[in-house]
């Protein structure tokens, strides 16, 4: 196992282990983590030219870059990239009003963003087996 896709597996953890705890708002954002972690890690085996990756993740937001790579190497593996990306996004907005927003982060929020990310994880696992 990678590097990447053991801290998206420790990050998945630790988002149901705050949960637990009732810590919503970082669950939530381990949540998130364990998504990206996850699917830069897909990138990377996809064999993507990891200099043009960086030049882009520099120039466009590296969160907005690994999504949409994925995105590709899904939608190239045969499995419904589209399901990834609104899945990604629901996690990526909840993140930023939980960090940035001035209301609590509700335990459904949370809960859902778990469920979110085990469905984003399998489907990256999935891409994995076809590459």
């Amino acid at each position: 196992m990678s590097n990447l896709a053991e801290k998206s597996n420790q990050s998945y953890q630790a988002a149901v282990l705050l949960l637990s705890k009732e810590y919503y708002c970082s669950s939530l954002q381990c949540s998130y983590f364990s998504c990206l972690q996850s699917a830069k890690n897909l990138i990377i085996e996809s064999g993507v030219n990891l200099d043009e990756f960086e030049r882009l993740t520099r120039e466009n937001g590296s969160h907005n870059v690994i999504i949409e790579e994925t995105f590709k190497i899904i939608e190239n593996s045969g499995l419904r990239g589209a399901t990834f990306v609104d899945l990604m996004n629901n996690i990526k907005r909840w993140r930023k009003a939980a960090v940035y927003g001035l209301e609590i982060t509700l335990p459904d929020t949370a809960n859902s963003a778990i469920v979110r990310c085990n469905t984003i994880r399998n489907a990256v696992n999935d891409s994995l087996k076809r590459i």
